[in-house]
């Protein structure tokens, strides 16, 4: 019997303990080090032959090498074409026929494809089509994949969701702890279409038998090229993740026993617990603080300091992340987080003009220098 998640729970606070690993230094300019811990994988691993659509992306150059390391044999596709040493498809994920011989003889597909083709936002016309383009791509393509898995007797589906489908501006007096389970409010087009994915998927388990799982991924660009500052706002404000933890619970969903349909909260967490939330919405700096002693000073040191002050003013530390449900059901945890920033930031390791940008998973000794 299929393992189909549609009960409601009701939401819990979740205190998130911080996942220290060596405090943060930098030995040489332009790399800063800290311990990279392994994730029990949870027992055997099958290979499998597997289909990553979007693979030109961001997301996926650390998913390629993740799932390469695992010692799964993959197929890349996309539409635009990419040079790599896997196979490759040049094709849409709205065309029908060209994605059926894609996933031709894959035992599951991790699909990242997400929005469509951008038209200038000089017009009405124009800004309404770019709006419908996002849609049909992210939902069409989902749906696509799931018809044609369920046809083809492809297995498993894990799909790059995000944080978005909950909504962006729910009222601070409606939850304060969010989870998989607080009811979404998509409230515009990206994260309406992120939302749509997920009934879709567990429709495709009900109905047709294919796992699923919608990975929930927090924004994981605050290491892309990304100033001290605005790495650290990232992390506190956004709770925001590191790429390749994130790609980390990807590859535990797909390797996953018995995945059933799944939906997966993935973000960066602080120490913040529900009992902070009344003061967090009128002081957070008093709450940063106390959590983070010299936080607030040291990183205006690094950039604006009426830009953090705009950042607290937005009221936007109310939100606690409840990812308890990500860490018992598939063992992941962010291995890198605003605790770890901060023991760097105190300990003066990042030069004044340091500019974070994440390296890709290696699997060697260099494996541990996530940063450049």
């Amino acid at each position: 019997m299929m393992n189909v998640r549609l009960a409601i729970r009701p939401y819990s606070s979740c205190t998130c303990a911080a996942f220290s690993g060596r405090e943060a230094g930098w030995t040489d300019p332009g790399r800063v080090l800290i311990d990279s811990p392994e994730v029990p994988r949870g027992g055997e691993v099958h290979s499998m032959k597997i289909l990553i659509t979007g693979a030109s992306g961001y997301f996926c150059e650390e998913l390629i090498a993740q799932l390469s390391l695992a010692g799964h044999e993959l197929r890349l596709s996309d539409i635009v074409h990419m040079e790599t040493e896997h196979e490759f498809v040049n094709c849409s994920v709205t065309e029908f026929g060209a994605l059926a011989l894609a996933m031709e003889g894959v035992d599951a597909v991790f699909h990242t494809v997400v929005g469509g083709r951008r038209y200038p936002p000089d017009s009405p016309v124009n800004r309404a089509h770019t709006g419908v383009e996002h849609f049909n791509t992210t939902v069409m393509g989902t749906f696509n994949i799931l018809q044609l898995a369920g046809e083809m007797g492809i297995g498993r589906v894990v799909m790059i969701g995000s944080e978005a489908a909950r909504g962006q501006r729910i009222p601070p007096t409606d939850w304060e702890v969010c989870d998989e389970w607080t009811p979404a409010r998509p409230d515009y087009v990206y994260a309406l279409a992120k939302y749509v994915m997920e009934p879709i998927s567990e429709y495709a388990t009900r109905i047709d038998g294919v796992e699923t799982a919608v990975l929930r991924n927090a924004w994981f660009g605050a290491a892309n090229g990304k100033s001290v500052t605005r790495m650290g706002t990232s992390l506190l404000f956004q709770r925001s993740a590191l790429r390749r933890d994130l790609v980390r619970a990807g590859v535990l969903a797909i390797e996953k026993e018995n995945l059933g349909h799944d939906v997966f909260l993935l973000s960066g967490s602080t120490e913040f617990t529900k009992e902070d939330v009344p003061e967090l919405r009128t002081d957070p700096r008093a709450v940063v603080e106390r959590y983070y002693p010299g936080a607030c000073d040291k990183l205006a040191e690094y950039g604006d300091g009426d830009e953090l002050q705009k950042l607290f003013d937005s009221r936007n530390l109310w939100k606690i992340d409840d990812i308890s449900h990500s860490r018992k059901v598939l063992g992941w945890e962010p291995t890198y987080n605003f605790r770890n920033f901060y023991e760097g930031l105190m300990a003066d390791a990042f030069p004044k003009d340091y500019m974070f940008r994440e390296m890709v998973t290696t699997g060697t000794d260099a494996d541990k220098a996530i940063f450049l």
